[in-house]
């Protein structure tokens, strides 16, 4: 069966409706397939991240973790189409409590810091702008036309930027790479 089946040729996409579970198709410029794209869009960008990691570092248990994160990023994905399945609280919780490890480690941030450093941690930051798109795009799903969109997914993204940037932070103090921090001219 081929991959393309020529329905999105008229600028429409379907989805799931929450009521009945059938699908309906809508415009591919609707505010909800721009928040689905934006989440695809961040989805792919840890695939490159996880390739980076899995070539440029002895760190499996990373790779696995963001291997999770691009499972949760589908599940947001799916959700915001209409799928009948939860985020996890858990998951959230999960990211909170590896953040709190990793600051243990490092420096208390005295100011703007620069993205860069190790190319893991510039993908890692690169993510978190991606993470954070996705996150505007859903927000404006709840103030506009999609207000049923559950604050648990609102959260996950919000932590998982953080999560990003800790976690870019982390990985250039575990290379002692020097953090660069931004200051006027």
């Amino acid at each position: 069966m081929p991959i393309y089946t020529k329905t999105g040729d008229d600028g429409t996409t379907a989805i799931f409706t929450k009521k009945d579970g059938r699908s309906i198709r809508i415009s591919k410029s609707d505010s909800l397939i721009e928040a689905i794209g934006a989440v695809d869009g961040a989805n792919s960008y840890f695939g490159i991240i996880t390739s980076e990691i899995k070539q440029k570092t002895e760190n499996k248990s990373l790779a696995k973790n963001i291997e999770e994160i691009q499972r949760d990023l589908f599940t947001v994905g799916a959700i915001l189409a209409g799928a009948n399945l939860e985020l996890k609280k858990l998951r959230t919780e999960e990211l909170e409590k590896e953040m709190d490890r990793m600051e243990k480690e490092l420096p208390k941030i005295t100011g703007f810091i620069l993205p860069g450093g190790s190319e893991v941690s510039a993908h890692l930051m690169y993510a978190r702008t991606l993470v954070r798109r996705a996150e505007r795009r859903i927000v404006a799903l709840t103030l506009n036309s999609y207000p049923l969109i559950h604050n648990s997914i609102i959260r996950y993204i919000n932590r998982l930027s953080d999560y990003l940037f800790v976690l870019a932070r982390w990985m250039n103090h575990q290379s002692k790479i020097k953090e660069l921090k931004w200051k006027t001219k």
